[in-house]
């Protein structure tokens, strides 16, 4: 079930594309250098460490997030910062706007794990965990789904309320249609079709689940290549 964020490997969209490579300060506590034309990855830069954006992992329950200020946002990267030879430093953050306040969570050391204010990601929050920070959630879906999940709840993309919520026998149902995706023939969109996207949440119990991607473009795509039977869209309307 657990993995470690440093073997984590994501890409994060910019207009001005960088990537910070890390190089320790030793006068002046952590800092990472900037290099130019590789994406930004989403990080934040506290005294102490770096944090990583855990671009998939939701709360459980975002009642969890607590009103204690974990830290403050002192300089935002993306659109401020084009000097490539610019280390980050503590109080920088990629995409974080000066001043936004990260939370701690409740059964989570500060020092693991943040929460950000966001009204486009799942719960309200987005997750900052620590370089090191091993308790991530499974990505394996196929195992999720075996483990019987409690629920699945269904999110339109880049909305942080459920579309839809499912539990008992209708979030059996549910699995069964996610655990058994058939290969296309010929892949492809629809023409014409305007492509829908969906998150959904499986419940498996841990206090951070993960959130796995629907397309539908006429068909309802788990993954590329890769179609669930049409009867799943009854589960992707309210």
């Amino acid at each position: 079930m657990k993995k470690v964020l440093e073997k984590r490997s994501a890409a994060f969209p910019a207009a001005l594309v960088l990537l910070l490579v890390f190089v320790l300060n030793a006068c002046s506590g952590p800092s990472y250098r900037v290099v130019a034309d590789i994406d930004w990855p989403d990080i934040v830069v506290t005294p102490d460490a770096l944090y990583t954006a855990l671009d998939h992992g939701v709360l459980r329950d975002p009642d969890t997030v607590t009103e204690e200020i974990a830290f403050t946002v002192e300089q935002k990267l993306y659109d401020h910062i084009e000097d490539p030879d610019y280390r980050a430093k503590p109080g920088d953050a990629a995409f974080l706007d000066k001043g936004t306040k990260l939370y701690r969570v409740d059964g989570f050391d500060p020092q693991d794990l943040m929460a950000a204010p966001s009204e486009q990601h799942i719960g309200g929050y987005r997750l900052y965990a620590k370089e090191s920070f091993d308790a991530l959630p499974s990505q394996d879906l196929d195992r999720i789904l075996q483990d019987r999940p409690a629920s699945i709840d269904v999110y339109p993309a880049g909305s942080p309320d459920p579309l839809r919520e499912t539990s008992g026998a209708e979030a059996a149902e549910f699995a069964g249609l996610l655990s058994s995706p058939i290969r296309e023939t010929k892949p492809g969109a629809v023409a014409g079709k305007t492509p829908i996207d969906y998150q959904i949440v499986p419940d498996n119990g841990e206090p951070i689940l993960y959130a796995f991607w629907l397309a539908d473009d006429g068909a309802v795509r788990l993954k590329e290549g890769w179609v669930l039977d049409g009867a799943i869209r009854k589960f992707l309307n309210p």
